[in-house]
């Protein structure tokens, strides 16, 4: 027994210290980031909450009573974890005495309709633009022209960097995989035997399925890539259930499936109900609600990276939307930023943040508990 702690122990610290290497790589290679897709399905970047439309281009909430006192937030998609990042703004406007503006793409992904929205908001004379789950790259010319306007554009989980923009803030995909690999070496001494499902066409998830096969070669004897499959987009949660069933099936010593965001998850768990596979854990990615209520209800299969929903995601954006209003925003800022774990032992209480997280702010790496204190301080110089 003391050598199986002694050996497990020392898995735990290579993952750590994977984690933060990785994490360091991936800020200096610009890693990161959400991408858009105009799939009917929830995917990661974002449980559909469409507003009203006002016009063909675009959904639109909240109209500001006064432009120059706004926080105008747009968005290339609806769904997913969408939803909780317009909650977040919104608190963080209401905090700062902001009026809160909220504009949707439509149809979600429409690129065009999310140069749109951009551009009413530069109209609007906002005191800054928040672009979430947009490809920076197909909507660089009305970030520029924000830029010019003297208005900072925020990147917010965007598909791609681009040169000129302000401020950036990616999900570091890398550091959160290994995370997911730390836990399989730290939560059992057999041998993991591991199946991906893949979505390699949307670029979060690819960065997700890299980061977890770099850190695989931590210890081959112990951890295992058994297969791969891709998902199909069009229905991800009747795919994963399908591919699920399939790969343990075709070999029961499978007892590890990697989803790359909550609905694949939730049909992965539906394939192991079929096969009554009480031994087979899940682990993905976001942590939306609808997962940690199927943990709740008793289900201990389950494990998720909260990639978005966390503290440290919360805190960071809070911070940079202060320096914006106060002048003292540096003039580049990227923040990369990684989930905590929750496990059924550590689900975070319905409706809050998911405590912890990190980020490796312009280089630095700043905890919760640091990018708290900092946003905190800097709500009370307003």
């Amino acid at each position: 027994m003391r050598n199986q702690v002694s050996r497990i122990t020392e898995r735990s610290r290579a993952a750590a210290g994977l984690a933060l290497g990785i994490g360091m790589l991936a800020f200096v290679a610009g890693c990161g980031g959400e991408s858009s897709s105009s799939s009917s399905t929830s995917t990661p970047a974002a449980t559909a909450q469409t507003p009203a439309a006002t016009d063909a281009a675009s959904t639109t909430t909240a109209a500001a009573s006064d432009g120059n006192n706004t926080l105008c937030v747009t968005s290339n998609v609806s769904f997913g974890l969408a939803p909780l990042f317009f909650e977040g703004y919104k608190e963080i406007a209401k905090q700062y005495g902001l009026d809160y503006v909220q504009k949707i793409a439509s149809p979600d992904g429409n690129l065009q309709s999310a140069a749109t929205n951009i551009q009413q908001c530069i109209n609007a004379k906002p005191k800054a633009i928040v672009g979430i789950a947009t490809e920076s790259a197909a909507v660089a010319a009305p970030i520029a022209a924000a830029e010019k306007a003297g208005i900072p554009y925020i990147a917010d989980q965007s598909g791609s960097p681009v040169p000129g923009v302000r401020v950036q803030i990616w999900g570091n995909e890398y550091a959160n995989s290994a995370a997911l690999v730390g836990y399989l070496l730290t939560s059992s001494d057999r041998p993991q035997n591991i199946y991906v499902l893949r979505a390699s066409a949307l670029p979060v998830v690819a960065r997700r399925t890299a980061g977890l096969l770099a850190a695989l070669p931590i210890e081959r004897t112990q951890l295992k890539l058994a297969g791969s499959s891709e998902l199909d987009l069009a229905d991800v949660a009747r795919s994963a259930t399908e591919k699920t069933l399939a790969a343990v099936r075709a070999n029961k010593d499978v007892n590890v499936v990697v989803a790359p965001w909550d609905d694949p998850a939730a049909g992965a768990l539906a394939a192991l109900k079929q096969l009554n596979r009480d031994d087979v854990k899940i682990i993905t990615y976001d942590g939306l609600d609808s997962t940690y209520e199927t943990m709740r209800g008793g289900e201990r299969r389950i494990a998720a990276i909260a990639a978005l929903p966390a503290e440290a995601f919360f805190n960071v954006r809070k911070l940079l939307v202060g320096q914006i209003l106060d002048g003292s925003l540096p003039p580049s800022v990227n923040a990369l930023c990684s989930g905590p774990l929750v496990t059924p032992d550590s689900i975070p209480a319905k409706g809050e943040l998911t405590p912890g997280g990190s980020c490796i702010l312009n280089g630095r790496v700043e905890t919760a508990d640091e990018l708290r204190a900092a946003a905190d301080a800097e709500l009370a110089r307003q």
